[in-house]
């Protein structure tokens, strides 16, 4: 079965080949503090480094999900008050969980399918942090880098918090005006679930570690308790030690692929899924514009609602997305990442052009 879902999705093809050395070498028995197991954490930190050019500017940290990192940002003692970007379900979570937080919000909507862009409401002075979602996997829009780096232009001193879920490695952010990033592995990593990781910009975190009082040194997942041990490339409790040590090695065959091919290929893909979706006859992509129109997940309206095609697919090895929510039953979301080849949407699309739905 070839996944296009948009998470869980299709593992990347060595995974397989890696979880069997894991097996072999014990991985899932050592300590989390031997120094094997540090050699796996420092590999996974000095590789996302070189994959994504980081030039050294970031602290790595790992916990169970993207979800569980939202929480962890949000509840840093020097954030008070919240700016939300909300145009779909994923960036509408993290507002929720401000609000849960018992933060000061400021919300601004955009309605499915559109996506933000200059010129930007106006952002309140004494705002923390942004937060908002590079690639909003409901919907299929993405934040336009542009746009992210003319926010940080106007208000250098408000930290961008960035969503990179379903977006990370395949499409780009800018470090510079990014102070920090999470993300899962389940997307764009095509690896199994479970594991999650925050990307936390060095002069941002020496803000937070002189703002969180040590208390928080005896809490679940704080960033000082996170800095305490990973700063000696451990965690605070047993980790999800297979799943680092698998993200480590997929990292390293992407270097070996080399990022910029990874990057090119996501674009020839995608643009053979819009040359799929223009020439059929039912289908529509739910994003108008393309300036917002996401590389990794195409969100596609399907005229006579989309179980036909998602159960069609299925007899012949292939599964697409559902919409999601309330677009369930009238949309199917393809993935496009690092784990899908040319040939693998080359298929999907063919399979797809031969039905009338």
């Amino acid at each position: 079965m070839l996944f296009f879902t948009p998470g869980p999705s299709q593992l990347y093809p060595t995974v397989k080949k890696h979880i069997n050395t894991a097996l072999d070498l014990d991985i899932t028995s050592i300590s989390h503090r031997s120094d094997q197991y540090k050699e796996i954490h420092k590999a996974v930190v000095d590789g996302l480094d070189e994959l994504l050019n980081l030039n050294d500017q970031y602290t790595v940290f790992f916990g169970g999900s993207a979800t569980e990192m939202m929480e962890r940002v949000l509840q840093i003692r020097l954030v008070k008050h919240s700016v939300h970007l909300v145009n779909g379900a994923f960036s509408k979570r993290f507002y929720q969980i401000a609000r849960a937080e018992n933060l000061d919000t400021t919300i601004f909507f955009r309605k499915d399918g559109k996506g933000f862009d200059m010129p930007m409401e106006e952002i309140p002075g004494h705002a923390d942090v942004l937060c908002l979602t590079h690639n909003e996997t409901s919907t299929g829009v993405i934040t336009p880098l542009s746009f992210i780096e003319s926010v940080k232009l106007k208000s250098p001193k408000l930290k961008i918090i960035l969503d990179v879920v379903s977006s990370i490695p395949v499409i780009p952010f800018n470090a510079a005006a990014v102070d920090c990033a999470f993300f899962s592995v389940q997307k764009g990593f095509g690896l199994p679930s479970g594991l999650g990781v925050l990307l936390m910009k060095n002069t941002f975190l020496q803000d937070v570690l002189t703002a969180d009082d040590l208390g928080d040194d005896e809490r679940y997942h704080s960033i000082s308790s996170w800095y305490k041990y990973g700063s000696k490339y451990q965690t605070p409790e047993t980790p999800n030690v297979i799943g680092i040590y698998l993200l480590g090695k997929i990292i390293h065959d992407m270097i070996a692929v080399g990022i910029d091919k990874i990057r090119a290929e996501t674009m020839h893909k995608f643009n053979l899924i819009k040359k799929m979706v223009q020439a059929h006859p039912d289908l529509s992509m739910f994003v108008g514009l393309e300036k917002f129109q996401s590389p990794s997940v195409s969100t596609i309206s399907v005229k006579g609602g989309s179980q036909r095609i998602v159960s069609k697919l299925m007899t012949e090895g292939m599964q697409v997305g559902f919409g999601y929510g309330k677009y369930k039953m009238d949309q199917i979301r393809i993935a496009n990442f690092a784990a899908h080849s040319i040939k693998d949407i080359e298929t999907l699309c063919d399979a797809i052009n031969n039905e009338h739905f």
